[in-house]
């Protein structure tokens, strides 16, 4: 129960600090150009920690618990995973986020896309598919050779996780929410 409580106040705190919150990361740019303004350094770390923890907890939930649940490997080892797990979830987002900016380069070329802001749905859109897809390829690495999951919970878990976890649902949601 202790553990719940602090995962409840780390939340809290996190969505205080949320402000200085983008999508899944947090705005630095301030603190490295001098543009902008911005707050204290150990704000920025305070809510990349925060952040992180929250990432953590929600890939337990949709990775982790499964694990436990339909593979060999014990708590520790699970627990220990999912720390590179999250980290590398990030680098997964944004080698996706790239490719989504290649792909809706491409399409924006397009008749249909043409215009000021064209290549604005078209980028979301990519950005949800590969950034999905680069975390469901991430889940599935993890499942079958960190924790010995079995095939089918294994395909079952990586698209759930590809889906649920995906940082493009925070894009969307800022996307839709600032019409």
């Amino acid at each position: 129960m202790r553990s719940w409580n602090r995962l409840g106040m780390a939340a809290l705190v996190a969505l205080f600090l949320a402000g200085d919150a983008r999508a899944d990361g947090v705005d630095i740019v301030p603190y490295l150009t001098r543009v902008g303004g911005g707050g204290s350094v150990f704000r920025v770390v305070a809510s990349v920690i925060l952040l992180m923890l929250v990432n953590y907890a929600l890939n337990f939930l949709v990775v982790g618990w499964p694990a436990l649940r339909y593979g060999t490997a014990g708590r520790g080892l699970v627990a220990r995973g999912l720390v590179w797990f999250t980290i590398l979830g990030q680098v997964a987002d944004r080698l996706g986020a790239i490719l989504a900016g290649l792909a809706a380069g491409l399409v924006s070329e397009l008749p249909a896309f043409r215009g000021e802001g064209g290549w604005v749905i078209p980028l979301l859109a990519f950005n949800f598919i590969f950034s999905g897809l680069a975390v469901a390829v991430l889940s599935l690495w993890f499942l079958r050779r960190r924790w010995g999951v079995p095939r089918l919970p294994r395909f079952a878990v990586a698209a759930i996780a590809g889906v649920i976890t995906n940082p493009a649902w925070m894009l969307l949601y800022l996307f839709f929410w600032s019409w």
